[in-house]
């Protein structure tokens, strides 16, 4: 088995994959979650938990330097699937699924996750300004020099 150093610099991957742990646990359990919701409820809960932890892997690899944007929408989506993820809890209290305490220590990681996420790519959004105004510099002074080049040879006809 592969061990992830709990350092700083992973440790939101290290809290995904609590959370996906916990999630495959829960919902395996039969007792808590019968087979009748296990296509759909289940399979929700168990898809929505891979997808965190997919995307900040997936975000995590990207070079912040040139794909600073890629990296922002991933960081976004994992954002949107903490927020699902909450909102399936919440159903699964309210269809006596889970218990009010099950529900808290599970919503802690969920918002771990969260919160995490969201510092990340408030810095991460800070970071890229400058290199999104250095893009938009470029693309105007191409812009600009494909307009003067239209304009030159225009005039260039017309002479």
């Amino acid at each position: 088995m592969i061990e992830i150093a709990e350092n700083k610099e992973y440790l939101l991957g290290n809290r995904a994959k609590d959370l996906y742990i916990h999630t495959m646990k829960i919902t395996q359990n039969t007792n808590l979650f019968p087979k009748s919701v296990r296509f759909t409820f289940v399979q929700d809960l168990q898809t929505t938990a891979k997808s965190i932890i997919k995307g900040i892997h997936a975000a995590n690899e990207c070079m912040f330097a040139t794909e600073y944007r890629r990296r922002l929408e991933l960081i976004k989506a994992v954002l949107d699937d903490c927020n699902f993820f909450l909102l399936l809890l919440e159903i699964c209290v309210e269809l006596e699924y889970i218990d009010l305490r099950r529900c808290e220590h599970w919503s802690s990681l969920v918002l771990n996750v969260k919160y995490m996420c969201a510092a990340w790519r408030k810095k991460d959004t800070e970071r890229s300004k400058p290199l999104i105004e250095k893009e938009e510099r470029d693309r105007l002074e191409q812009q600009a020099a494909l307009i003067q080049e239209a304009v030159a040879a225009v005039l260039s006809r017309k002479q």
